[in-house]
């Protein structure tokens, strides 16, 4: 943690203490919410604020009376998309982007099989080794 997160020795065991906590509070949330809990996360660089989602309004209160933090309503969410929506909608400026099914690739196919193709780079000097499925 220290090398991939730069985190110090104290910061680093606040960050797990701290997980470990949301852990157990995210569990405590998903079963008192039942089907209304929707997911949870932490944020922070130790991991100090632990944000709920939920489907019910109604679910806020205990939510929070957890610790955890509700961000956005149902309300707030709906603008966004509605934002989105828009912006999303073709016009001069920005014209519609290609549907992906109605697009056409031509393939080549030269090689009966990605093996084969691998000898033949192999023998090329390419570094892939045959032997290693995983580079294919």
């Amino acid at each position: 943690m220290e090398r991939d997160l730069v985190l110090d020795r104290a910061q680093a065991e606040r960050r797990l203490a701290n997980e470990a906590e949301a852990g157990a509070t995210a569990g405590r949330l998903r079963a008192a919410l039942g089907a209304g809990f929707a997911d949870a996360w932490v944020r922070g660089v130790e991991s100090g604020t632990l944000t709920a989602a939920t489907t019910d309004a109604g679910d806020v209160p205990a939510t929070e009376a957890q610790g955890a933090v509700v961000r956005h309503s149902l309300a707030d969410l709906d603008a966004a998309k509605s934002r989105l929506d828009r912006a999303a909608q073709c016009n001069d400026t920005f014209p519609c982007p290609a549907r992906p099914r109605a697009l056409r690739v031509p393939l080549d196919i030269y090689s009966p099989s990605p093996i084969s193709r691998c000898h033949e780079s192999c023998s090329r000097g390419n570094e892939r080794r045959a032997d290693n499925t995983s580079a294919l």
